[in-house]
């Protein structure tokens, strides 16, 4: 190759070489540029959006642990669900709050702006055709659910009209549910949430509120409050980083709820239902037939396994649903309800003043004595040993109708 021509390509090479040199210098200048705009142009702003910015943490609620008989039928158990909430602003007003509860009233089923307001919370009542002033119930930043179980077209009515109803929410959240035969439930007892819990003060939930948030049902009586911390389980988190206008920038952690643990008791749910079904029967006879029993409204029944001490049924007659408790019983069913949801098996035995409400279930339930025996009494075998003792002297007629429960455990122990 001749001297011209290799000058020529090392001239080439040389230029190409500038261009390079070049464009790298145009590519960081222009980075130099941005970033010096970013820092000190922009810098103020960028630097107020990350001082806004915070961490965030959404609870995830654990599981409560299910409640079995002896042979493993469910008694009590927790299910996920879908529930509309409500969360107040700071900024709402009257107007907003009938705006709000005329539009759930059309996409909540079964639920009207009269319910819708009290379980909302926000100071108002909405009583005959109008909506009135009222005192508040709960602190105002606590969640009120408005709805459970809500169904797909509730859902999607919800999510459609989102912009329309500020602080509703649609959520997931395990609720507990009852068998619906009532096996032992005044034994098992029912929950309620935990700020209910903590403003009747029941001792063994003030010395643990950081395991509670204060929607999280709880054990308020029988089994599910002395079983509490076998059965509630550990809440879980997520821990989000958000910007100031609350919007979720990314997700830091994530700690799993633990579920609760399951309860076998030696109830037999056919044993139970069985006795409780056979009172159900006799106290109308008794009372119609003996008059000094005609007031009688109440049953306690223990039946227990004679080889092992295992006690196979506790009734406390009468009964109620414990579900009523998941949402809140209204007005009406707490005034039917009140006198019989004691737990007379454990504690004290009211009178059922059904189907009397008000003032004068009140008197009526006042009447009557709360407890004849303390539990514990050394007196009780006496007293049982003295009732048998009566019974002996009593016609062949009254032992029939007053024998129909030891003639159907008589029976059951000859086909075991």
């Amino acid at each position: 190759m001749s001297e011209p021509s290799v000058q020529g390509e090392q001239k080439k090479r040389i230029n190409r070489l500038q261009i390079v040199y070049l464009m790298v210098f145009l590519l960081f200048a222009t980075i130099i540029l941005r970033l010096a705009q970013l820092q000190i142009q922009q810098g103020g702003k960028y630097t107020s959006e990350l001082m806004a910015r915070s961490l965030k943490k959404d609870a995830i609620l654990a599981m409560r642990g299910n409640i079995y008989d002896r042979s493993g039928h469910v008694i009590a158990q927790s299910r996920p669900a879908f529930l509309a909430v409500f969360r107040e602003e700071d900024t709402m007003s009257e107007q907003d709050y009938v705006q709000m509860v005329e539009k759930l009233e059309k996409i909540l089923t079964t639920v009207d702006r009269a319910t819708l307001l009290k379980k909302m919370d926000v100071g108002y009542a909405f009583e005959n055709g109008r909506f009135i002033r009222t005192a508040r119930q709960m602190p105002k930043y606590i969640e009120k659910e408005l709805k459970s179980d809500l169904s797909q077209k509730e859902i999607a009515e919800l999510s459609e009209h989102r912009g329309d109803l500020h602080g509703i929410e649609v959520v997931t959240k395990p609720i507990r549910q009852y068998d619906p035969k009532q096996i032992a439930v005044q034994a098992v007892g029912y929950v309620r949430p935990y700020h209910v819990a903590e403003n009747l003060d029941i001792a063994h939930y003030r010395s643990e509120q950081e395991q509670y948030l204060p929607n999280q049902f709880v054990g308020l009586d029988g089994i599910e409050l002395s079983y509490e911390d076998q059965l509630r389980g550990v809440n879980g988190y997520r821990l989000y980083e958000v910007a100031a206008d609350q919007t979720v920038v990314k997700q830091i952690e994530k700690v799993s709820p633990v579920r609760g643990n399951d309860l076998t008791l030696t109830i037999d749910q056919r044993v139970q239902t069985a006795i409780r079904d056979s009172i159900h029967q006799f106290l109308p006879n008794l009372r119609a037939t003996i008059p000094e029993a005609s007031y009688a409204k109440g049953a306690y029944v223990v039946a227990m396994e004679i080889q092992t001490g295992k006690i196979v049924a506790m009734v406390s007659y009468p009964e109620y649903d414990p579900n009523v408790w998941i949402e809140g019983p209204d007005q009406k069913m707490y005034e039917q309800i009140q006198y019989a949801v004691t737990n007379g098996t454990i504690k004290e035995a009211p009178y059922d003043a059904r189907p009397l409400t008000g003032e004068d279930a009140a008197k009526e339930n006042d009447k009557h004595p709360r407890s004849i025996v303390p539990s514990g009494s050394v007196i009780k075998p006496i007293t049982i040993l003295l009732g048998f003792t009566g019974r002996a002297h009593r016609s062949r007629g009254s032992m029939d109708r007053s024998g129909r429960l030891l003639l159907w455990k008589r029976n059951r122990s000859n086909q075991e």
